[in-house]
């Protein structure tokens, strides 16, 4: 008879904010994860994807998937994901004449099952969220909160500039020499910490080692996913996590979108973008299959 824990996931899903998806996701053999792409400042593309943001989550998701050790732990193997997307993004010359602040990035939320130690790994660069649930009804909510500050910063001048009467695209033209200014922070340690294809960011990964029975439950989502608790303030983390598993995550991204449409000036919600990439993962531990 089998004994231990299986982590497993029930559904993953993802919903573009337009013609381009900067989110990816992907899972294998106890682990799962969410990026969330952001391109570089300036409207030149410097790689060939659909956009610089989603290549670099896709290249960072496949590498993932396909390039690192199948039977080593995910997050001790981020220093050869570090060294493989500089090599790359150098070799192929994708980063010739462009400023730093003008090159993708990438938030990533990594979570590993330590079966033997009966372990959730969670690795987080960025403000991706990961909730879990225990059967005991505590709910433990880890994200990396550095960039929030600065969104912040950009945030006020954005609504600075709408209480002024400038439409959206007006007031995101205001917006956007702070962006670029931002962007220059990435990386530092009086910055913020995302995953860059020409700068070191190993140092800003936050590492958590949780203890989970079995029954645990877990909620891996990107910032736009969870903009249903920071920005329209319809749940908490452990509602979310409830409704995304008792309701499926395509209904909680249909909700979400209601909301967001339903506020298409977003004056009562203020946000710089109507819409967000919103993805998501649900899993968790449940006895193996016996025979």
């Amino acid at each position: 008879m089998k004994t231990g824990m299986t982590f497993a996931v029930r559904q993953i899903a993802s919903a573009a904010s337009g013609h381009v998806n900067d989110d990816a996701s992907g899972m294998r053999a106890n682990a799962i994860w969410v990026l969330d792409g952001a391109t570089g400042a300036s409207d030149v593309a410097c790689t060939p994807g659909p956009s610089d943001a989603a290549w670099l989550a896709c290249h960072v998701s496949d590498w993932l998937g396909a390039k690192a050790d199948p039977a080593l732990p995910l997050l001790g193997q981020l220093p050869q994901l570090q060294a493989g997307v500089i090599e790359t993004f150098t070799r192929e010359g994708y980063g010739a004449g462009i400023a730093q602040e003008d090159t993708p990035s990438t938030c990533l939320g990594l979570v590993e099952y330590d079966a033997a130690r009966a372990k959730l790994e969670i690795g987080i660069i960025g403000d991706i969220s990961v909730i879990v649930a225990t059967p005991d009804g505590i709910i433990r909510h880890f994200t990396d909160p550095s960039v929030e500050a600065f969104s912040a910063k950009s945030l006020v001048l954005w609504q600075e500039a709408r209480r002024r009467g400038a439409s959206l695209e007006e007031a995101w033209r205001v917006v956007r020499p702070a962006i670029r200014e931002n962007r220059r922070m990435v990386n530092r340690a009086d910055g913020y910490w995302v995953i860059n294809p020409v700068m070191p960011w190993l140092d800003g990964v936050r590492r958590h080692s949780v203890p989970v029975p079995a029954g645990a439950r877990v909620l891996l989502a990107s910032d736009g996913y969870f903009r249903l608790v920071d920005v329209f303030e319809r749940y908490d983390a452990g509602a979310l996590l409830e409704r995304s598993f008792a309701h499926g995550l395509d209904t909680v991204i249909a909700e979400l979108r209601g909301i967001e449409t339903g506020d298409s000036d977003c004056r009562t919600y203020p946000r710089m973008k109507l819409h967000d990439d919103a993805t998501a993962i649900i899993a968790e531990l449940v006895p193996p299959l016996t025979f």
